[in-house]
């Protein structure tokens, strides 16, 4: 190959580099990169509750995990505090890493969905959905609550859901609605990743429905 040839084709290179709109972007394609390898692998539902009925959490119809309350209870096939107090749920999954979805409804208040709890129930990691259309995930350390990424603002509609995907320090938050999946935000945070207690919190008449646990299984 000429001289001239090899000019031409790193030419053609840098031509070719520049028209991709991600080719200078490393922490953007580093992100695809990081959501691409987060969906490998096989996903199971360990467990999963409609909360169909009324009364008593009691266990999960899939897996047969029991819930541990302060207040919540089934009303009207959804989970919810009887007097729209605050008040929360949670159960432990054996397991650190998987991902969490439900149909969030804030009511007048909040539905928030505990990511990773610590035994005590006095750390915790939490997404929250607030009646004013903001959509935030905070950690609660040392007796101080700490933002770990900036809220965004999505107007609340009817059926829209949310996914928390979370594999040691790495979690991932997706709207979805309408058929839809709509990627949030991401953030590293290694405090509370080996936890295995995940929950909900409600207040001011906030619900959930449609509760699913998840694990990836290795490949």
């Amino acid at each position: 190959m000429t001289d001239a040839e090899i000019e031409t084709l790193i030419d053609e290179k840098i031509r070719v580099h520049d028209q991709d709109p991600y080719a200078h972007a490393l922490a953007e394609l580093q992100l695809r990169l990081q959501l691409a390898e987060s969906k490998t692998g096989m996903w199971s539902v360990v467990a999963a509750d409609t909360f169909a009925g009324s009364g008593a959490l009691g266990s999960t119809p899939v897996g047969n995990l029991p819930w541990s309350t302060n207040g919540l209870e089934r009303v009207n096939d959804r989970i919810r505090h009887p007097t729209d107090g605050f008040a929360a749920a949670w159960l432990n999954a054996a397991m650190a890493d998987g991902q969490i979805e439900a149909n969030l409804y804030p009511g007048g208040n909040e539905a928030s969905l505990y990511v990773r709890l610590n035994a005590a129930l006095n750390q915790w990691l939490i997404l929250q959905r607030s009646s004013t259309g903001s959509i935030r995930l905070f950690i609660q350390w040392a007796g101080t609550t700490i933002p770990l990424v900036p809220a965004v603002s999505r107007p609340v509609v009817d059926g829209e859901r949310y996914k928390i995907r979370f594999l040691g320090a790495d979690i991932w938050v997706f709207r979805m609605f309408d058929g839809e999946e709509e990627f949030l935000f991401s953030v590293s945070e290694s405090r509370l990743s080996g936890e295995t207690i995940h929950g909900i919190r409600l207040n001011g008449g906030g619900s959930v429905d449609d509760y699913k646990i998840l694990k990836r299984e290795a490949i």
